[in-house]
């Protein structure tokens, strides 16, 4: 009996030393795995972004109403394709359109009546050409006769002068002499009123030229006053279409409506009230706020990163590619900025402008030891200047 208790207990000894030895074994065995694991395998190091979004690389336009008024007539809606220059929203332009057809009304007739008055301009300069031409014409001829009655005055004085001398030594009778004399005078006369009808036809001349460029120099007046109004009244047709083409909210570039203000028929709107987005074409990208101190010199132009998009659950939808193709030198507002360039051919979410996520950049891989390592140090050197900021401030004291 005694036998068999102790057999027993002896086999009960072996096993529990074989148990201990496999427990040991195995123990270092996970050690070993462990520590190799903690000390040979790199894991990622990452830094997450405050916030991120989707845009295009090119700049949205607002639409915005140009002046207060009642809308007529929407011509568009959100999500529609639009060119620049296509009207998007009318606004009452009943009352401008009215003095504009008053204006255009005004400006026609101003219009044919400065026709009138350049033609009858034209008129008269003729009429003032010809009047000089028949005018000389008319001296001429005046003058022409002036010197035939000087030629026959100075004729019969000299045959007046002869005679009398004939007549002193008897070789002519009196009556003869006394005929030569009156012909002598009459043909004197003569030459004095064709002297006189040269200066009156000169002097009808010069009053003739003048009252006809008087009445020219009128109607140049005329013409002058109603070019002055022409032009007046085409600037007012002008700033009559501008106002009424300010009434239309026009789209101005090419590109979508991603955001349209609910308006409709009847609707009054402010000047500078909201009424949409219009978006251009482009090449979607990722823009990211990182915190300065994950950012600096530890973030640059060339690495991977992941984006995350709000409502596309990951396990699901997975992540966008990205990489980063510029970053901000400088803190604003508290964040340092970067651009990403996005796999959009990859992705299985249906990108667009607007949608919100993060970013995930990979820094480095190192081992589970060096971060063990850093969190020490960090943790360690927090106190230390927690310390020394402490004595600092004491040492500063008076």
């Amino acid at each position: 009996m005694a036998a068999d208790f102790l057999a027993t207990t002896r086999s009960m000894s072996d096993e529990r030393r074989w148990t201990t030895a496999v427990a040991l074994a195995l123990g270092l065995a996970l050690l070993a795995a462990w520590t190799a694991w903690l000390v040979l395998v790199e894991v990622p190091v990452r830094v997450v972004s405050k916030s991120a979004r989707i845009e295009i690389d090119q700049i949205a336009h607002p639409l915005a109403a140009p002046l207060a008024g009642r809308v007529v007539t929407v011509l568009a809606r959100q999500d529609d394709r639009v060119q620049r220059g296509q009207a998007l929203v009318e606004l009452d332009s009943q009352a401008q359109r009215l003095e504009l057809a008053e204006a255009q009304a005004r400006l026609a007739a101003q219009r044919a009546e400065l026709v009138a008055v350049e033609d009858q301009l034209d008129i008269e300069r003729h009429a003032l050409d010809i009047e000089r031409e028949s005018a000389s014409a008319a001296a001429a001829e005046v003058k022409a006769r002036l010197r035939q009655a000087s030629i026959a005055s100075t004729h019969a004085r000299r045959k007046t002068q002869q005679l009398e001398r004939l007549s002193a030594n008897g070789f002519v009778a009196d009556n003869e002499r006394f005929d030569a004399e009156a012909l002598a005078e009459q043909s004197a006369a003569a030459t004095d009123a064709a002297r006189q009808s040269v200066h009156g036809v000169a002097a009808q001349k010069q009053l003739s030229v003048a009252q006809r460029r008087s009445g020219i120099e009128a109607l140049e007046r005329q013409a002058t006053v109603l070019t002055g109004q022409v032009a007046t009244s085409e600037a007012a047709v002008l700033r009559l279409r501008h106002e009424i083409d300010r009434r239309t909210i026009r789209a101005p570039i090419d590109g979508d409506i991603v955001e349209f203000a609910a308006v409709t028929p009847g609707a009054m709107v402010q000047q500078g009230d909201r009424m949409g987005v219009v978006l251009p074409a482009g090449t979607l990208r990722a823009t990211a706020e990182l915190e300065p101190s994950d950012a600096l010199g530890r973030v640059h132009e060339g690495q991977l990163a992941q984006l995350r998009l709000d409502g596309f659950p990951w396990a699901q939808h997975g992540v966008v590619e990205a990489t980063i193709r510029r970053v901000a030198g400088e803190v604003r507002d508290g964040s340092i900025h970067i651009e990403l360039d996005i796999d959009v051919p990859g992705s299985t979410i249906p990108l667009q402008h607007g949608l919100p996520g993060i970013v995930e950049i990979e820094l480095e891989r190192v081992s589970p030891a060096t971060l063990v390592l850093r969190a020490a140090g960090k943790a360690l050197a927090e106190p230390v200047r927690s310390v020394g900021q402490a004595l600092t401030g004491n040492g500063a004291r008076p």
